[in-house]
């Protein structure tokens, strides 16, 4: 029984919406695919930086954000500009970030994207290691490829890279001068595939991004840690089985790992502490959208776990000593569900809906002096209450010719209200605006 007057509203919308008569709606490409995040947002798209989903994706709803993803999404959006702009997050978890789509020859397509954000560092979990801190790269360029192989089948490819630097310099009167660096830079390759037929549409990308770190510190010698490991590799990928002209089934699936720890130079003794840290994180998910001639309902249910185990081998400098921690989430379901209206021609309009209900089990073994101990932990029923994390959502698009605007309505100002009327300073009205033009 559904007892929330939110949800009971949301439920008898879509219920009515589905007994609406299946007229395949006569859309412009921007209104069936545009939006970026204000778009994904307001349906329903879930909270960011999980490590299969970098992002907040709604993964059932085809979008231009999914050029992050896939560049063969490219072939969709050739002479296309786009940006979004965040007005409540700053740092790793801004959504603010620029592109620009070239159809430079005939089928062949160019593209850059600035300042996005698809890093080691996001992962939450993985952000410290050992004691070093890993520094978000908020600066990251992204060159785009794309082409037509044929009017069904286009591949995509794209480089990005991204550094960042921190050096200090001391040199005191009469002492020995001294510096410490801190580099962190990354480097990565996306490839793509997007196939289009009369009966379905099939999306894969795959991700391999290699990151770097050293922190340098010189005065009479010279100490350095880096990053051992580092590479992350992934996989993304969903259909668009079309059952009818009204309805499309979207199975999706993705897939993450991760290993890293630490090098020193000069060698530590051998009997030093070592920690590496590995994730492996995989979801699999079954969606439906459905079609009227004035609405689009965009939802499905997935399946998602991550699992991070930290090895911590001569425990406390002592040989032998050893621990192994495994922290395992499981999300299921995760629900991302969304509506959007058309009232007008140059109006939309959206609602969402996201909710986990995860479980976790961290399991602890140590070896400690010979004696071997182990003491597991679980919890059920959780929720995450992060800053996009369960909630209903809500926004608006506008559409004058070949631009467009797109509004999500910040969560907090739904709770909160606007300052004026008893909210609090820190709402304001919207929480991600994206735009973008054809050309």
């Amino acid at each position: 029984m559904i007892k929330n007057p939110s949800l009971r509203a949301i439920f008898a919308l879509l219920v009515l919406l589905s007994f609406l008569r299946p007229v395949v709606a006569q859309e412009k490409p921007l209104r069936a695919l545009g939006g970026g995040f204000a778009r994904e947002i307001a349906l329903g798209a879930g909270a960011a930086y999980s490590p299969t989903h970098p992002y907040n994706f709604n993964p059932f709803l085809r979008n231009d954000t999914y050029l992050l993803i896939n560049p063969a999404y490219i072939g969709d959006f050739g002479n296309y500009v786009w940006g979004n702009f965040d007005g409540t997050q700053t740092g790793a978890t801004s959504q603010t970030f620029a592109g620009a789509n070239f159809e430079a020859l005939t089928n062949l397509y160019l593209g850059l994207l600035v300042n996005t954000r698809d890093a080691l560092a996001t992962t939450g979990q993985l952000n410290d290691y050992a004691g070093q801190r890993l520094p978000n790269i908020e600066n990251a360029l992204g060159f785009l490829i794309g082409y037509k192989l044929s009017p069904e089948l286009t591949l995509g490819a794209q480089i990005y890279t991204g550094a960042q630097t921190f050096e200090a310099k001391l040199q005191p009167a009469g002492a020995q001068a001294s510096d410490t660096t801190r580099q962190m830079s990354v480097l990565g390759f996306d490839v793509g595939a997007v196939y289009n037929s009369a009966q379905w549409r099939g999306e894969l990308a795959i991700k391999v991004r290699m990151n770097s770190r050293l922190e340098r510190s010189r005065s009479t010698t010279t100490a350095e840690v880096s990053l051992d490991g580092g590479m992350e590799l992934g996989a993304n990928g969903r259909v668009f089985y079309k059952l009818s002209d009204a309805y499309d089934l979207v199975p999706t699936f993705s897939f993450y790992n991760v290993s890293i720890g630490t090098k020193v130079a000069p060698a530590p003794p051998a009997n030093a502490e070592k920690v590496d840290v590995s994730q492996t994180a995989f979801e699999v998910g079954l969606g439906l959208n459905a079609k009227t001639k004035n609405a689009l309902i965009i939802g499905g249910v997935s399946f998602a776990q991550s699992t991070i185990e930290t090895k911590t081998t001569n425990l406390g400098n002592a040989a032998g000593n050893s621990r192994t921690e495994t922290d395992q989430t499981t999300l299921l379901p995760r629900i991302n569900l969304g509506a959007e209206l058309y009232p007008l021609s140059w109006l939309t309009a959206r609602v969402g809906y996201f909710k986990t209900l995860a479980s976790n089990q961290v399991v602890v073994e140590q070896r400690i002096g010979g004696n071997v101990s182990k003491v597991t932990q679980t919890t059920n029923g959780l929720t995450f209450a992060n800053y996009l994390g369960d909630h209903i959502a809500a926004g608006v698009g506008l559409r004058f010719s070949e631009w467009t605007m797109d509004f999500a309505l910040n969560k907090d100002f739904l709770r909160n209200g606007p300052h004026a009327l008893g909210g609090v300073a820190t709402s304001p009205l919207f929480f991600v605006f994206s735009s973008s033009y054809r050309f």
